[in-house]
């Protein structure tokens, strides 16, 4: 499996198969900047991804919207249509042109009544086309398309304990994205404006109070889960980031109530016979890592 991203004028990739454990293993991974209109078909051929046929595209953070609603009470199979018509106080563009996909958030484990909220991903019909039709001419023919929310929660799946509610907190580039998992699915999803140079910056001043935010945010975060679904109790928090996280979880772990760590993500893939990537290259490709545990509730 060949699985890109295009993001922040680089091309980030890994190339993955089923191991001889359990484990995926990683055969190659790369960061390519590009740099004019040949480039990504340049960047591609380079990274021996010009002749891919079934390949998986990560979209980046502003090609979609993720949201979560209140579910109508229709079955599950039928609530990306009725959440279609919800969607569309959410974009500026006609609905009749958006692609959207759902994933139910489950009720409590005792309960036999239909979900009460719903995750939607949302995605402008032409703009996707535009990007695989750009791949397509480069060599790359997606098939499918993933998330990082989703991607994020297999994350969460493959390296956590099971049967916990398991929370994880990335720092990116442009944001944070703070997800909750429960039994397996996707209970909580949210970004956070707080970007990876913002908490490494170098003014004190400046970096201690988008701590001091992000400390806010994450603690709202846990507070909403709480009161949504009384059934999930959040035990710890798992981070992982672009950035040396040192600062940013000494500081959460000394006023949270609860245990925050670094996410032993290569610990979860047997990277051979490519080199493990450095913590930092560990976090940019963190949402590729969860595609290639991609399930079908991934975008299709």
């Amino acid at each position: 499996m060949q699985i890109i991203a295009l993001e922040e004028g680089e091309l980030r990739f890994i190339v993955c198969q089923a191991g001889q454990t359990k484990k995926i293993q990683i055969s190659a991974w790369g960061e390519v900047r590009l740099s004019g209109d040949k480039g990504l078909s340049q960047s591609l051929r380079q990274s021996h991804l010009s002749r891919v046929s079934n390949g998986v595209l990560m979209l980046g953070p502003d090609d979609y919207l993720f949201a979560t609603l209140e579910a109508p009470r229709v079955p599950v199979a039928e609530l990306g249509e009725a959440l279609r018509w919800k969607a569309k106080d959410l974009i500026d563009y006609p609905v009749e042109e958006a692609i959207v996909e759902s994933i139910a958030v489950p009720l409590a484990p005792d309960s036999s009544g239909m979900a009460a909220y719903a995750h939607i991903a949302v995605t402008r019909s032409s703009q996707l086309a535009e990007v695989i039709q750009q791949l397509d001419d480069s060599g790359f023919s997606a098939s499918v398309v993933d998330v990082r929310e989703t991607a994020q929660r297999n994350m969460a799946n493959h390296l956590l304990p099971k049967n916990r509610c398991q929370a994880v907190l990335y720092v990116g580039i442009s944001h944070c994205l703070f997800t909750v998992n429960f039994n397996g699915a996707l209970l909580f999803s949210r970004r956070i404006d707080v970007s990876a140079q913002q908490v490494q910056a170098v003014d004190h001043v400046l970096r201690h109070a988008s701590l001091e935010a992000l400390l806010l945010e994450v603690q709202r975060s846990l507070d909403s889960v709480t009161r949504r679904f009384s059934f999930a109790f959040v035990t710890e928090l798992q981070c992982v980031g672009v950035i040396d996280l040192s600062e940013s979880i000494t500081f959460l772990a000394q006023h949270l109530e609860i245990p925050t760590h670094l996410l032993p993500i290569s610990q979860g893939f047997e990277f051979e016979p490519c080199p493990v990537p450095n913590l930092c290259a560990q976090g940019r490709l963190f949402h590729l890592l969860g595609a290639a545990l991609r399930d079908v509730e991934a975008i299709r």
